[in-house]
């Protein structure tokens, strides 16, 4: 056989083919492989949840009713087992036993707040429309799973990050309950973080409740009630509440606190409001509960764990009409690496950027003030002070929160003040004269800190020091509550991130029988037939309150960005004070639509709408950069192309490019796809071979 350069070619072509191929295949298996190992470790992943409980029946005798069998789970009085592993048609997903129920009505309840809940369920005759169903504890549908007709052990699972499932019920059409099965029941107990609850029951009616609760102090009327049997004042739980007839009370924590939530009874027609206070008196944020209201639930909120105190006041007289049960707060751990205390430091050390993500002026020195009356630590044996008249701490990074413990002397005057990224003044505080660590809190609620400044009056620059510097980036939500008290009239449009539609109007309703306020003194209301309230920003929750005194129908419907509708509250007729909740898991919230029969529109108020946003990691303006990625390269959060350069600002920094400077971006160069990339070396080696020949 005689061997040209021509039968060369064609054997080199056709091994480099067959090798890039051969690659591709194995490269193929290889991922086919790792799907299959991926696939194994979630079906054994979804049979017990990580942490989570797991309920698969088999400690149970067959027949036996299942009723309260398992801690913090109740179900049905229909569910009972069943040996089911001779069964073809229903055969068990682990062990011998299933559970069934006969019933229409079918549920299995939980006492705590669940995460994640998995079932596997079997419909294997017949075709009944089968659906599962998992609910708040305020009965709100979060998401429905509809099962497939005549399926053996399809594995269904609800997952609520924020820990809002309480109830599965379980319905079909008519002669469904004779015909489906569950198995191996998983659930993850929601634990982010851990709260803790005072109930009030480990003391006896008419107990003092101040001194019994370590780090909590309670204003001196607080007392213990065995209210059990009372229409007007119920416990939310057991048989306690707590009541006091001071004019202000309060309940003071000695460590910083995330959330605190409990239950308000309120008798008669006063008004009360919760009010959340940082150590330094900023008021963090207010909650309401109506008058005549039975256990409300209110809940305070400060992500940065600056709560230190919690105020109840209302009107005149409102102090002998009420009772509260079931304190939960939430202990805030801050992040160590965010705090300063400088006490690593030598004496005498000037700092400047001795610290990451932080710049100091270039005067501020370090200072042994052990035993100093005048200027003593906070921690530790250092503080830190400047002679300048200016001084500056600067972060890389915007801020939320910024916090430190400062000394003065004499009656200079200090102020403190936190500017943004462009040196707008967004917040002032005023130092007591002669303070001794006294604590600084800067607070901004769009995390917009990037500038502090300490100055004063003449020679004030000798006589301060500072200690204890902690700091915080802004993360997972954004709070809002309006209570239309800031903007009568027309001005609602001066909200932050959302939009009402034209029409919309603010009210002074106080007296009003029809629609009262639930707190202040004004509603909103429009008369359009399908008036919106649409947000900025991508919403999670939103909640309000309706008064619609008329036989009007109304419903307020939640749509996401893409107009699908993703939530329905239906508004019975002659409501006043009708609480309205929306979820999102998937923070999908866009528009709020309100619409009714014909005349609704001349007849509905709202009042105090609430509404959090998760965006601290979500990409607002789908350039491929979060919030927080755009906070730290200084782009626009809402401008996919910060500099207008036609590359978005996610392709720059992946490019390394300037996002922010137009003449600065990435050089287009053709890519080659796997698949092309094959076809075209052995083309080459060909194509160099041939034209070598025809020379």
């Amino acid at each position: 056989m005689k061997i040209t350069k021509k039968s060369i070619a064609l054997a080199i072509t056709i091994i480099l083919c067959f090798s890039l191929n051969q690659t591709a295949v194995n490269s193929l298996s290889d991922t086919t492989q790792q799907d299959v190992n991926s696939l194994v470790a979630e079906e054994q992943q979804i049979k017990e949840f990580p942490g989570g409980v797991l309920i698969n029946f088999d400690e149970k005798a067959d027949s036996d009713p299942i009723g309260s069998s398992y801690p913090e789970l109740e179900f049905s009085p229909g569910y009972r087992v069943w040996n089911s592993s001779d069964s073809i048609y229903y055969p068990p997903e682990s062990g011998e036993n299933v559970a069934l129920s006969q019933d229409v009505n079918n549920w299995f309840t939980f006492e705590i707040p669940i995460q994640k809940v998995g079932l596997f369920v079997s419909t294997a005759i017949d075709d009944y429309n089968l659906v599962f169903t998992a609910y708040t504890n305020q009965n709100v549908a979060i998401e429905e799973i509809y099962i497939t007709p005549n399926t053996i052990n399809q594995y269904i699972e609800f997952d609520s990050p924020l820990g809002r499932i309480y109830n599965i019920s379980a319905s079909g059409t008519t002669g469904f309950n004779w015909h489906w099965t569950i198995d191996t029941l998983s659930y993850l107990e929601f634990s982010s973080p851990t709260p803790n609850l005072i109930d009030f029951e480990d003391l006896t009616p008419p107990t003092l409740v101040d001194g019994n609760y370590a780090g909590l102090s309670f204003t001196p009327g607080f007392t213990v009630w065995n209210s059990y049997g009372s229409s007007t004042y119920p416990p939310h739980s057991g048989n306690n509440v707590i009541y006091t007839y001071e004019l202000v009370p309060n309940i003071t924590f000695s460590f910083p606190v995330e959330s605190v939530s409990l239950y308000i009874n309120v008798a008669s027609d006063y008004d009360m409001q919760v009010l959340a206070y940082s150590e330094s008196g900023i008021l963090l944020q207010k909650a309401y509960a109506p008058a005549n209201t039975v256990n409300e639930y209110v809940t305070l909120r400060s992500l940065l764990g600056m709560i230190h105190r919690i105020t109840f006041i209302g009107d005149p007289g409102f102090n002998m009409y009420w009772s509260m049960d079931d304190l939960c707060y939430v202990e805030y751990t801050p992040n160590e690496n965010q705090l300063l205390t400088f006490d690593e430091l030598a004496e005498s050390t000037h700092i400047d950027s001795l610290y990451a993500g932080v710049t100091f002026s270039p005067d501020y020195i370090t200072w042994n003030s052990t035993g100093n009356a005048n200027y003593p630590p906070q921690s530790g044996d250092l503080v830190i002070y400047s002679n300048e008249l200016v001084n500056n701490i600067t972060f890389d990074i915007p801020k939320a929160y910024v916090s430190f413990y400062i000394n003065t002397v004499s009656d200079y005057d200090i102020q403190v003040e936190a500017y943004n990224v462009d040196d707008v003044l967004i917040q002032t505080f005023d130092v007591d004269p002669s303070a001794k660590n006294q604590l600084v809190e800067l607070y901004s609620a769009g995390g917009f800190i990037n500038r502090i400044s300490i100055s004063g009056s003449a020679n004030f620059e000798n006589y301060w020091s500072i200690d204890t510097l902690y700091f915080e980036e802004f993360e997972e939500t954004f709070e809002f509550l309006l209570d239309f008290e800031d903007y009568p009239s027309n001005l609602l449009d001066l909200y932050p991130h959302v939009t009402f539609s034209t029409g919309f109007e603010s009210w002074n309703s106080y007296g009003s029988i029809s629609y009262p306020p639930s707190s202040g003194d004004y509603v909103a209301y429009s008369h359009d037939l399908k008036p919106n309230i649409t947000f900025t920003i991508p919403i999670m929750y939103t909640c309000f309150y309706i008064s619609s005194p008329t036989d009007y129908s109304i419903d307020v419907l939640g749509y996401s960005s893409d107009d699908k509708l993703i939530y329905k509250v239906s508004i019975e007729p002659d409501s006043i004070d009708k609480f309205v909740e929306i979820y999102s898991e998937d923070s999908e919230i866009s528009r709020i639509t309100l619409t009714g029969t014909v005349g609704f529109n001349s007849h509905w108020t709202i009042e105090n709408l609430y509404y959090m946003a998760d965006i601290y990691t979500y990409d607002l303006d789908g350039d491929g950069l979060s919030y927080h990625e755009e906070i730290a390269e200084g782009t626009d959060p809402l401008d996919w192309d910060s500099d207008n350069d036609g590359f978005s600002d996610g392709e720059e920094i992946a490019e390394g490019t300037d996002p922010n400077d137009p003449l600065d971006y990435p050089i287009l160069v053709p890519e080659f796809g796997y698949l092309s990339l094959i076809l075209f070396v052995p083309f080459i080696v060909v194509l160099g071979l041939l034209f070598r020949r025809r020379r």
